[in-house]
């Protein structure tokens, strides 16, 4: 199945602007694609996401997903993830 993959923002001093198409097995999980994301970026994405440095946010078909809770989530071809930074102002 093809999943579509936007990063967006700085992660861990690096900033990140990729549109990627990342292939995965049927049953794949959103751990799963986070694992192949991270060889293609090059940063320890899941470590990341799963501690809260900076509040980074995922959207799966534009609902965002609460983590790490919910890693083990089932994708299904087509579908689409936005990995975004939190960004706050005053």
């Amino acid at each position: 199945m093809k999943i579509i993959v936007a990063t967006h923002g700085r992660f861990m001093n690096k900033f990140l602007k990729k549109d990627l198409n990342i292939r995965l097995k049927n049953g794949s999980t959103v751990k799963d694609l986070l694992k192949k994301v991270e060889k293609r970026v090059g940063l320890s994405l899941i470590h990341m996401l799963t501690s809260n440095e900076g509040s980074p946010v995922i959207l799966l078909n534009g609902n965002r997903i609460e983590l790490p809770e919910e890693l083990q989530k089932h994708l299904k071809d087509g579908d689409e993830i936005h990995i975004l930074r939190s960004l706050g102002g005053g």
